[in-house]
């Protein structure tokens, strides 16, 4: 009978224990989904013109998930140190201020290495399009890959953090930069980091870049195929010859 109890005991024990951590889990899993936990920067109350004198009353705090964070951007605990500094760009009220924006703030910006987020790594990837000239540092990409025989792409990574576009991080600098292919640098995993360096080795990789107010992450994508090209080809000239088509004229008959 003793026996009996101590078993019911343990099997409640362990369905308690299993549902604690299926509810740990749970929470990680939503946390990492919305981005990781939340941390609080600094932001303009008002539009601030260039040369504007920096006031207490003239900031807020905002909660942005930590996956969408970077070093530039101004934390909460160095609020003080934007008080009485000028800024160095006309920033619109809601803006989430970065070092750049403010007189004397561009080394804490300018360092590599202190743009990247403890746990993540900064991995350099040569690509043969910049989009132009017109990718900036602080935008946001997804990582494409193909392999080297063609038979197919896949997205790689989603939202991946540019910390850096032709050996600059200033936000403003790329935009003046040469146009064409270069190096950017993204922020990363380890583990992401991981296969990227392994599908290079395999394959070509492409940026996809992001609106930046879009962190939706797109779940089960799947590959596409020469196959899956042709198809749509195939669609699109079907398409094409169906407007092409003439019109029958409807004829009426008199009843």
């Amino acid at each position: 009978m003793a026996n009996r109890k101590f078993l019911i005991i343990i099997s409640v024990a362990s369905g308690i224990g299993a549902a604690a951590l299926g509810q740990v889990y749970l929470s990680r899993l939503e946390e990492e989904v919305a981005g990781g936990p939340r941390l609080q920067l600094v932001s303009t109350v008002r539009d601030l013109p260039l040369g504007a004198v920096i006031s207490k009353a003239d900031l807020a705090l905002q909660q942005v998930p930590s996956s969408y964070v970077s070093r530039r951007q101004v934390r909460a605990s160095d609020t003080e140190r934007l008080i009485g500094v000028r800024t160095n760009a006309a920033l619109k009220g809601g803006d989430l201020i970065q070092w750049t924006d403010v007189a004397g703030g561009q080394e804490a910006a300018r360092s590599l290495a202190g743009l990247v987020q403890k746990g993540m790594r900064a991995l350099n990837i040569a690509s043969e399009q910049l989009f132009d000239g017109l990718l900036r540092p602080g935008d946001r990409v997804d990582l494409l890959y193909t392999s080297h025989s063609g038979a197919e792409t896949v997205t790689l990574l989603q939202n991946l953090l540019v910390l850096a576009v032709n050996g600059t991080t200033e936000v403003e600098a790329e935009a003046r930069s040469g146009r064409g292919g270069g190096s950017v640098v993204l922020s990363m995993t380890v583990e992401q980091a991981q296969t990227v360096t392994q599908a290079e080795q395999g394959g070509t990789l492409r940026l996809s870049l992001r609106n930046a107010d879009d962190i939706t992450l797109v779940d089960k994508l799947p590959s596409t195929t020469q196959g899956d090209v042709q198809q749509a080809k195939e669609r699109a000239d079907w398409a094409v010859a169906a407007k092409k088509k003439p019109e029958v004229p409807v004829i009426e008959r008199v009843q």
